[in-house]
C-alpha cells in the first residue's frame, strides 16, 4: 500500500521501539535480575526477562484500557506481576527502585534507530510537520530531547504526562494533531505497538504504519501498511 503523497501533510511518530531501538536485553535483564534478586526470586535472569516480557505485553492490554496512566505506574505493574508469579509479597521497595533504574537506564542507554535522523530530514526536506507522540512521563522524556536535540530535528512533541493521555485514547492524538494544525485524516502515525499505535491512530482517522520488526500478530484483523525500517517509510510516501 502506498499513501498518497498529496493528501499527507504530517508524519508522527511513537518513540520508544519506533525513532529510537529497544533499551539493550542486558540492561532490562540486569535490572530485573537485581531487584528480582533482592525479593529473593529462586530462578535465572534468563527466565525472568522472558517472563517479564510476556507479562508486560499483558499490562499493554489491560492499561490500554486506561485514558492515562503514569509510564512508571506501567512499568511497576509488569514488575508487580513478575513478583506475584513467582508467588513473592512485599516487594513494593523493589518495584519502586526497578523503575527508578529503568528511567535512568533509558536516559544512559536509550538510542535511535540507525536510520531515525535521516528518515525525519528527508521528511522534513518533503515540507511535511513531524511530531513525537510518547506514552512517557516527562522525566524520562525530557533528557532524552535534550540529550539528543530532538526538538530540532520534530515540530512537535508531546508526552502522555503533558497530554493526561495515552494512546490508544483518542485524546493524545487529537492534542498533537490540532497543535501542528492539520487533520488527523492526513496523517501518517508510525509506531511498533499494534494496541497502542496502530489501533488508537485508527481511530482518530490518522493513517497508521506499523514498525513490526519482530515478525508480531497483529491484535485485531485491522490491515495497514507494515514496515521493517523507517527508512521503508519513505517508499509509501
Amino acid at each position: 500500500m502506498t499513501l498518497t503523497s498529496n493528501t499527507i501533510r504530517a508524519v508522527f511518530f511513537d518513540l520508544g521501539e519506533t525513532l529510537f531501538q529497544p533499551l539493550d536485553n542486558w540492561v532490562t535483564s540486569g535490572n530485573i535480575a537485581k531487584f528480582a534478586g533482592s525479593a529473593q526470586v529462586p530462578v535465572g535472569s534468563e527466565e525472568l526477562i522472558t517472563q517479564y516480557r510476556q507479562l508486560r505485553e499483558e499490562v499493554t492490554l489491560d492499561f490500554a484500557k486506561r485514558s492515562f496512566y503514569l509510564h512508571k505506574d506501567f512499568v511497576n505493574e509488569a514488575m508487580r506481576r513478575l513478583l506475584a508469579h513467582f508467588g513473592l509479597k512485599d516487594v513494593d521497595e523493589a518495584i519502586k527502585n526497578f523503575s527508578y533504574s529503568q528511567r535512568d537506564a533509558v536516559i544512559e542507554y536509550l538510542k535511535p534507530q540507525t536510520d531515525c535522523f535521516e528518515v525525519l530530514k528527508v521528511l522534513r526536506e518533503r515540507e511535511l510537520k513531524l511530531a513525537i507522540v510518547s506514552n512517557i512521563d516527562d522525566d524520562w522524556l525530557d533528557p532524552l530531547i535534550e540529550t539528543w536535540k530532538l526538538d530540532s530535528y520534530v515540530d512537535f512533541i508531546l508526552s502522555s504526562e503533558t497530554a493526561r493521555s495515552c494512546k490508544p485514547d483518542t485524546s493524545i492524538f487529537m492534542q498533537a494533531s490540532h497543535a501542528v494544525g492539520i487533520p488527523p485524516h492526513q496523517i501518517v502515525f508510525v509506531g511498533d505497538s499494534f494496541v497502542n499505535d496502530v489501533e488508537g491512530a485508527y481511530s482518530v482517522g490518522m493513517h497508521p504504519v506499523w514498525l513490526n520488526q519482530h515478525d508480531a500478530l497483529p491484535t485485531t484483523e485491522l490491515s495497514v501498511p507494515q514496515i521493517k525500517t523507517l527508512s521503508a517509510l519513505l517508499e509509501l510516501l
